[in-house]
């Protein structure tokens, strides 16, 4: 599964993965259009890239958990820990956040493998 969520860069841009191409592309957060050529043209793929980086907002949208709700699963062991970015800031590595959400069970009860 490829995580399609934008990171916030400092510039007014987002990192996304796009769809299964894993094709990483600088897109302007107010337009959504390209700022430039993708990563991949510029001779930078995912692979020689590190994960984009959540925000606890993002990482909440695409769990639907609360704050109290995300913190207790760290806590417990069930939610990847974040990375701590600066002194008052941390982020979540989208590919980790991705696979929680893997390997939630399904509304039948049945859990389905990753794989």
């Amino acid at each position: 599964t490829v995580l399609a969520a934008p990171c916030s860069t400092s510039r007014g841009t987002t990192a996304a993965l796009r769809g299964g191409s894993r094709r990483l592309a600088a897109v302007h957060s107010g337009s959504g259009r390209p700022v430039r050529s993708t990563l991949t043209d510029m001779n930078l793929t995912a692979p020689d890239l590190p994960p984009p980086l959540l925000t606890r907002h993002e990482v909440e949208r695409l769990t639907a958990l609360s704050t109290s709700s995300l913190y207790r699963a760290m806590r417990q062991g069930d939610f990847p820990e974040p990375l701590r970015i600066g002194e008052r800031s941390v982020r979540w590595r989208a590919d980790e956040v991705g696979a929680w959400i893997d390997r939630r069970p399904r509304a039948t009860g049945i859990v389905h493998d990753a794989a």
